[in-house]
C-alpha cells in the first residue's frame, strides 16, 4: 500500500516588526527603527538600543524602547520623523 505524502500546511506568518523607517545618524549611518509587536516596544538597529533597551535615536524620535516597558497596544502608523538625527 503506498504512503500518500500530504504536504504540511505552513502557519500564515506574521511580520514581527511593523512601522520601518530608517533615521540618519549624525555619523552619517543608517538606523532602522521599527515597532517590536513580541516584545510591545520600539527598537532600533543600533547596538546601544539592543544592549540597553533604548537610545539616543529613539529618543530623538520621541519613541520609547524597552527599558521603558511594554506599551499598551501596538501603534496604527510610524511617527512623522525628520530622518536626520543632529
Amino acid at each position: 500500500m503506498p504512503l500518500h505524502h500530504q504536504p504540511k500546511q505552513t502557519p500564515v506568518k506574521k511580520d514581527r516588526y511593523l512601522h520601518r523607517f530608517d533615521i540618519t545618524g549624525e555619523s552619517g549611518t543608517n538606523y532602522r527603527i521599527s515597532f517590536d509587536t513580541a516584545q510591545m516596544c520600539w527598537c532600533c538597529a543600533c547596538r546601544g538600543c539592543c544592549r540597553y533597551g533604548s537610545c539616543k535615536h529613539l529618543i530623538a524620535c520621541g519613541l520609547k524602547g524597552r527599558k521603558f516597558g511594554r506599551q499598551d497596544s501596538i501603534p496604527t502608523a510610524a511617527p512623522q520623523v525628520a530622518g536626520y538625527l543632529t
